[in-house]
């Protein structure tokens, strides 16, 4: 494949950064899931009640990625976006795994909070990559595929009767 059609916008390098970054979207999503899929197992395990449940799904995770959003997305505008996405997607994987060493409530909040953290800086880079990679005339279009990305999203898009034409353009 030739060096210009590999550096042209919406070109062979931008579909594989969207590939990319759509599965980074889904990881980011299957790690927010995991405590309620652990959740009776977690509480058996550090003798938490289920308003501590709550807390650590909503407050301990949603108020730092939030809060910390806000920054990030600045940083994604000033800084390497690529390198952003990479040490937020390193310190929530991290973040993860500790919590899985957690032995109380609190160090599985103080975990929680830094899953939060890491994960707040994938969705402000990854709109500022996608933009950059395609044409203003797809990006929205582009924008759709990666947040429809999750099975979440498949349900309402064939419940719409979405056109998979749709897709075909963006990527003509």
């Amino acid at each position: 494949m030739s060096e210009e059609k590999n550096s042209e916008v919406g070109g062979y390098h931008a579909k594989v950064a969207l590939s990319l970054l759509v599965l980074v979207y889904i990881f980011n999503f299957v790690d927010r899931q995991i405590l309620s899929i652990l959740a009776e197992d977690i509480k058996a395990d550090l003798g938490i009640s289920n308003s501590d449940i709550g807390f650590l799904f909503g407050t301990a995770f949603g108020v730092f990625y939030s809060v910390v959003g806000i920054p990030m997305g600045k940083l994604a505008d000033s800084w390497n976006r690529k390198n952003l996405i990479s040490v937020g997607l390193a310190f929530w994987s991290l973040m993860t795994f500790m919590s899985g060493t957690a032995k109380s409530f609190l160090s599985l909040s103080i975990y929680r909070f830094g899953v939060g953290i890491g994960e707040s800086t994938a969705t402000p880079s990854a709109y500022s990559l996608l933009s950059d990679y395609f044409s203003p005339r797809v990006s929205y279009c582009i924008i759709n595929i990666f947040k429809w990305s999750l099975p979440r999203s498949w349900n309402w898009l064939i419940f719409r009767r979405c056109n998979f034409r749709y897709l075909e353009f963006c990527f003509s």
